[in-house]
C-alpha cells in the first residue's frame, strides 16, 4: 500500500507526497475528470525516481474537497509549477490533454511525459447521466487489456469518483479541445499502450508539428490505456529515459 508522507493544498490543488528525496519535483496529474489521483497510484508504485513525488487532484476532483471551479484550473496550475524547483510533470489521459492547453507551462517545465495523450478531441462517452463509478467500471474492457479487467476492478473499485468532474470534462472540456501546446526547449516525452482504445497512438498522425527533437512519441506492445499495469518495466524504462 502507498505510503503518503504528507498532504498539503496548493493553489486549491490537492498534494499526496508520496517520496521525499534530493532531486526534481514530480508532479503526478490524473485522468478523467472524476478519477482522482488515487488512479495513478499503482503507476507511482513501480517507479524508481530520484526527487519528490507528488499524486496532484484538481481542485473539485478526486478527493479534493475545494470547490470545482473549472474556469481557474489552468490558471491555478501554472501557480502550482511555479511553486516548485525543477518540476518534471506527469500527466495521465485527461490530464495531459489539459496540458496541451497550457503553452504558458513551458517556461517552468524541466521535463513533461504525457501518458495516453491525444492531439484530437475525444467522443467515447454517450450523453446523459451517470453514476460514474458505475460507468467506468462497466467500460474497464475499453481501458485495459482482457487479462488485466478483473486486476483493474480492484484497484479502481475504490477511487472518488466525482460526477461534477466528470460531466464537465465530457460535455465542456472534450467537445472544445484544441491543443495549444507545442513544446519548444523542454524535453517531451509522450507514450501509450499500442492497445490503447480510447487515446489510440494513431491519433498522432498527421502532427508534423510535433516532430521536433525535444519531443519523443512511443507506443507500448501490448499495453494499454493503463501501460503501467500490463507493461510495469517498459514504464519505469521510458521514466529512466526522462530522468
Amino acid at each position: 500500500m502507498l505510503r503518503i508522507l504528507k498532504t498539503d493544498t496548493i493553489h486549491q490543488f490537492r498534494l499526496r507526497k508520496v517520496q521525499d528525496q534530493p532531486g526534481p519535483s514530480w508532479l503526478f496529474l490524473p485522468g478523467g475528470p472524476g478519477l482522482g489521483s488515487e488512479s495513478l497510484e499503482a503507476l507511482v508504485e513501480i517507479l524508481d525516481l530520484p526527487g519528490s513525488l507528488y499524486l496532484v487532484d484538481f481542485p473539485g476532483d478526486g478527493s479534493n474537497p475545494t470547490p470545482l471551479i473549472p474556469e481557474h484550473w489552468k490558471e491555478n496550475l501554472i501557480l502550482l509549477v511555479q511553486s516548485f524547483p525543477k518540476v518534471r510533470l506527469v500527466a495521465h489521459s485527461f490530464a495531459s490533454l489539459f496540458v496541451l492547453t497550457c503553452p504558458e507551462l513551458e517556461p517552468y517545465l524541466d521535463r513533461l511525459v504525457l501518458i495516453s495523450a491525444s492531439p484530437k478531441k475525444l467522443t467515447h462517452h454517450k450523453p446523459g447521466p451517470v453514476i460514474l463509478k458505475e460507468y467506468f467500471l462497466s467500460r474497464l474492457h475499453l481501458y485495459v487489456m482482457p487479462e488485466t479487467v478483473e486486476r483493474a476492478k480492484k484497484l479502481f473499485e475504490n477511487l472518488p469518483y466525482k460526477e461534477a468532474a466528470f460531466l464537465w470534462g465530457r460535455d465542456q472540456f472534450h467537445p472544445h479541445f484544441s491543443p495549444t501546446f507545442v513544446p519548444q526547449q523542454v524535453p517531451t516525452l509522450i507514450f501509450t499502450g499500442d492497445q490503447d482504445q480510447i487515446t489510440p497512438i494513431s491519433s498522432f498522425d498527421g502532427t508534423p508539428y510535433l516532430k521536433r527533437p525535444n519531443i519523443t512519441i512511443r507506443s507500448i506492445p501490448g499495453a494499454s490505456h493503463f501501460p503501467w499495469l500490463e507493461k510495469p518495466a517498459e514504464v519505469q524504462t521510458y521514466f529512466e529515459y526522462m530522468s
